[in-house]
């Protein structure tokens, strides 16, 4: 069982020299496929919520301008860590971190009065820099056994698109 400092670690920013990056149609090997797919495993199940030709997510973090986030074109990329000799003798076998991309989005912005929803904000460029669209889940197999994200996450989705009605 790995501590929880061992944890925080693997979980945590982890610097990536001699990272490498394999897009999400071209993922190589056994294990970086079986990544690829628990990562996206985990974002359809957990964060993303598809409603038509777009996929939605709620906003996560408390004091954001916006309620929802639209995404058109999702679609993931891998980044795939080395394994030193320290992780080798913790059990580590593979780690890496998955992300979100995507053509384009859009926020669900709200009225920071009464917290309520408004009106969607232009369509916006993919990038990487201010873009509450990107995520990242760390993932890594140990002794065996696959690690996804945190649980500080809802274990499913907890809204509809009913809820998003005007994101289309």
């Amino acid at each position: 069982m790995l501590s929880i400092t061992m944890k925080r670690t693997l979980l945590g920013v982890i610097v990536s020299f001699g990272a490498s990056v394999v897009s999400c149609d071209h993922a190589g090997g056994g294990l970086d496929n079986e990544a690829m797919r628990l990562g996206k495993k985990y974002f359809e199940e957990r964060v993303f919520l598809q409603c038509g030709d777009s996929w939605f997510r709620k906003s996560f973090a408390l004091g954001t301008p916006y309620e929802f986030v639209q995404v058109k074109n999702l679609d993931y990329g891998l980044e795939k860590f080395p394994v030193n000799e320290v992780d080798n003798a913790n059990g580590i076998e593979w780690k890496g971190q998955l992300w979100t991309k995507g053509k384009m989005f859009r926020v669900n912005m709200i009225n920071q009065l009464t917290f309520k929803p408004t009106r969607w904000s232009e369509w916006q460029a993919w990038g990487p820099f201010v873009n509450p669209a990107l995520l990242m889940v760390n993932i890594y197999r140990a002794k065996g056994q696959w690690h996804v994200g945190d649980d500080s996450r809802p274990a499913k989705i907890d809204f509809s698109c009913s809820e998003v009605s005007g994101g289309t």
